[in-house]
């Protein structure tokens, strides 16, 4: 399970030509576009369980201009 494994999945094929069986990402959950904040929502857990501001705020960044705390703090 993991989140984006497109991208993961692609990264580790043409870095280190590994490949991944039976991934499952979590983003699948959504009926929503991949990469709606919508889709981030439902497979964190919805609006029941998050604040929409904050994950909108935390998420918010462009692949490359996240800082390490932020990286750090999507992954947990």
């Amino acid at each position: 399970y993991g989140y984006r494994l497109d991208r993961i999945a692609l990264g580790l094929y043409l870095d280190l030509s590994l490949r991944i069986n039976a991934a499952v990402d979590i983003l699948s959950v959504s009926i929503s576009d991949r990469r709606s904040l919508e889709a981030t929502m439902d497979a964190l857990g919805g609006e029941l369980l998050l604040q929409k501001m904050n994950v909108k705020i935390l998420f918010a960044h462009r692949e490359g201009d996240a800082t390490p705390k932020d990286v750090a703090l999507q992954a947990w």
